[in-house]
């Protein structure tokens, strides 16, 4: 029953720094104590106590490490192994805190720290961020680092597309290298001391945004390390508001952007079997935004990330104290800061309670999405794969984009519509098609993937790398996109298990024209040629053929000569992209349609999003007996019909007919329910100054309800709704755990 879950399924937790306290209490399954400085014993103890399964989460390559960086650790300072760019400046994530170049020391002084926290007892560490910035690579310990795992002199990684690349493996590396020896190293520490459960987690960014922000992390690379027993995505508004292009508009496209990055990172969980969670965030890190729009991009993300059945565990709120005791916008707005400390806005306003309530409401839904029962919504769906690489994030860095970015925010107001003079240049000029694909729009990806996410298509992101641990990863779809464009092969039996797939009756279509300068390095295919031309081989085609449609076995292998960054606005080649794919999904599945909207059932749970900039209007409309969870009243509604950029989250209580009792939705954790025929008694704990609003399924009508807390009785009010025999109650959680009784009508009455 929804709302009576276990603990140690551990499905939801959040992140905190600051000490326990009453109001930020919503009462998940653990707590992620943030930190490994003095008081973090204390911290760890009080939120045991308050009944928390306890991790601890720290950085690890940024921090509070200035024992490390000062020389109070070993006697010798060690600024030097921070990130450097190629001006030779800091890398910085906070004032003298920089990013670190991950160093066997830097691993030992870590070791340390961390063992500390496993004499506490915690039943889990978190180390997050692994993160090497693409601008970096020129500090004298990264340096040292490319000559000894080269064995060659170092070469900057703005030499050449062949140093770039080189640097960017060597990032991945590092950051692999950090988490696979601390992990070994805690986990037989913790054995030694008689704590052999003690598990290892990474909380990271999508290998999506990780490629747009132009970051290198470990990413796959984390699935190959037996002792990490799982991740965090750490995807947010904060991340998916970055701006992209479709149909030559530069935007925010919240919702969209999510979709495809918990997509992505729900393949990962889907092919490793390893534990993951999927992040929201009530705010985001810019504090210049009011509550209007953090609630707005907030429910973007939920719902995006609802879309995806496989993950059921959530982090609910990273800082939840800065969302409770928060004043926003605390900058003026449309000032590119992130200083938390700066002033109030005139505007600023604390958290309103409305939201704060909903808050907690979707806090507690989200313990009830494990349901292997669910389908998709409306007529016949179709998946289309897109394949990225890790590689993805080793090309990022020529240039830095700085020669032509159309994602810079202070010069273009969003949304921005792509003038003639900027198509002119960008088909004209290859030097600003160029920096235009390494912008932080990341055109190359979203050329692929919006125009068919826009059609209603369900697009799936698939790490290319996966296969080759995973074969069968892709045996559950018919039509794959790819592109060497953006990224490159690092093992070239993965294209035999393509062709292998194709010959089957698999669709695959290919985009690019092999002018991406990356194609000139030294990678796995053989010098003198490129990565696309050994993929037309492994086809059985020779390396020169030209576009078209080739049918392979069962399948066909689609040929586009393009740039897929050249797809981000309309044109001949676009049009030829969606043919070629909308031909092929009609080969494979013949009653699909392009449609308006993406939506799932999910239990007795419909999730639905009516999408924006789509050539098709959505056509969903549910008639029935729902409960909008959206909606501040949890309202009754008995037709539904979506709309462009709505968002659907609704309860089905058709699902639950044969059901006399039932919990649609509370603000508070259900402990546990005492049921007699004439009365209900709920035992309930929440987060405290909280106005708690709660939904039941009853048999009968209520007669009346109270409400118990610290010795105290009061009455309640309570709105009776006969036509769906739910009731509609709310209070102020003045305690953490309180009881309602319900009495009820006889069944005579």
């Amino acid at each position: 029953m929804f709302g009576i879950t276990a603990q140690i399924d551990e499905r939801t937790g959040y992140q905190e720094g600051a000490p326990w306290a009453g109001n930020i209490d919503f009462r998940c399954d653990f707590v992620m104590v943030y930190g490994t400085d003095p008081d973090m014993p204390q911290r760890l103890r009080q939120y045991k106590a308050a009944g928390y399964r306890v991790h601890l989460m720290t950085g690890i390559s940024w921090g509070q490490y200035q024992d490390y960086l000062d020389g109070r650790w070993d006697g010798r300072p060690h600024w030097d192994e921070a990130q450097t760019d190629r001006e030779g400046q800091l890398i910085l994530h906070n004032p003298r805190v920089p990013y670190m170049v991950p160093t066997l020391s830097f691993i030992d002084y870590l070791g340390q720290n961390l063992e500390r926290a496993v004499d506490q007892g915690i039943l889990a560490i978190h180390v997050e961020e692994p993160e090497f910035w693409d601008r970096g690579g020129y500090s004298p310990a990264f340096k040292k680092e490319y000559e000894a795992y080269y064995q060659e002199p170092y070469c900057r990684p703005d030499r050449s597309p062949d140093a770039a690349y080189r640097c960017g493996a060597l990032k991945a590396y590092l950051y692999t290298r950090a988490i696979r020896l601390l992990s070994v190293r805690l986990k037989t520490y913790a054995r030694t001391i008689g704590q052999p459960d003690l598990k290892f987690y990474v909380p990271t960014h999508s290998l999506l945004n990780y490629t747009q922000w132009k970051i290198v992390s470990p990413e796959v690379n984390l699935l190959d390390i037996e002792t990490v027993d799982g991740l965090i995505a750490q995807i947010w508004t904060g991340t998916s508001r970055t701006a992209n292009v479709y149909a030559g508009v530069l935007a925010e496209r919240t919702f969209d952007t999510a979709f495809l990055e918990y997509s992505l990172m729900q393949s990962f969980a889907a092919s490793s079997g390893k534990r993951l969670w999927f992040l929201h965030d009530p705010i985001e890190d810019n504090p210049g935004y009011d509550w209007d729009n953090f609630r707005a991009q907030y429910q973007q993300t939920l719902i995006a990330s609802l879309l995806q059945p496989e993950v059921w565990r959530y982090e609910i709120c990273p800082w939840p104290h800065r969302v409770v005791e928060g004043v926003y916008p605390r900058i003026q707005p449309n000032i590119a800061q992130k200083d938390e400390s700066s002033f109030p806005a005139p505007s600023a306003q604390p958290i309103p309670e409305a939201y704060r309530s909903k808050l907690s409401q979707l806090f507690q839904l989200l313990r009830d999405m494990r349901y292997s029962d669910w389908s998709y919504g409306g007529k016949a769906a179709a998946e289309v794969g897109i394949l990225i690489g890790n590689s993805a994030m080793y090309q990022r860095g020529l240039n830095d984009g700085k020669a032509y970015n159309l994602n810079n925010e202070l010069q273009h107001t969003l949304p921005y519509e792509l003038t003639r003079q900027d198509l002119a240049r960008l088909e004209q000029d290859p030097a600003s098609l160029l920096a235009y694909r390494q912008s932080t729009a990341f055109p190359d990806f979203y050329g692929l993937a919006l125009p068919l996410l826009k059609q209603g298509i369900w697009v799936r992101p698939l790490v290319f790398d996966q296969l080759r641990r995973h074969p069968d990863m892709i045996s559950a779809y018919k039509v794959l996109v790819l592109s060497y464009e953006f990224f490159k092969p690092e093992d070239l039996a993965i294209q035999q298990t393509l062709a292998a797939w194709v010959r089957q009756g698999g669709h695959l279509i290919y985009v690019g024209d092999d002018k991406d300068p990356y194609q000139q390095i030294r990678g796995c295919w053989p010098a003198g040629q490129t990565a696309a031309q050994t993929l037309k081989e492994a086809m059985g085609l020779p390396g020169a053929c030209p576009a078209g449609k080739y049918a392979l076995g069962q399948g066909y292998f689609y040929l586009l000569c393009c740039l897929p960054a050249c797809l981000t606005w309309r044109g001949d080649r676009l049009r030829a992209y969606l043919d070629s794919v909308n031909q092929a999904i009609k080969l494979t599945e013949p009653d699909w349609e392009p449609a308006g909207q993406l939506a799932i059932r999910r239990g007795p749970y419909i999730i639905a999003a009516g999408l924006t900039e789509s050539p098709a209007a959505p056509e969903l409309a549910w008639r029935g007996q729902y409960c909008d969870l959206l909606s501040d009243g949890l309202d009754i509604i008995t037709d539904y019909r979506l709309t462009p950029g709505q968002l659907g989250l609704l309860y089905d209580l058709e699902q639950i007919k044969d059901q006399a009792l039932a919990l649609i939705l509370s603000g508070a954790r259900v402990l546990s329910m005492d049921v007699r025929p004439q009365r209900v008694r709920l035992q309930l704990a929440s987060a405290l100054d909280l106005t708690v609003v709660s939904r039941f399924r009853l048999p009968r009508k209520p007669m009346a309800m109270t409400r118990e807390s610290n010795g105290h009785v009061e009455g309640l009010a309570f709105h009776w709704d006969a036509a769906s025999r739910t009731v509609y109650f709310s209070y102020q959680a003045d305690c953490r755990d309180c009881s309602v009784t319900i009495q009820l009508q006889r069944k005579s009455d």
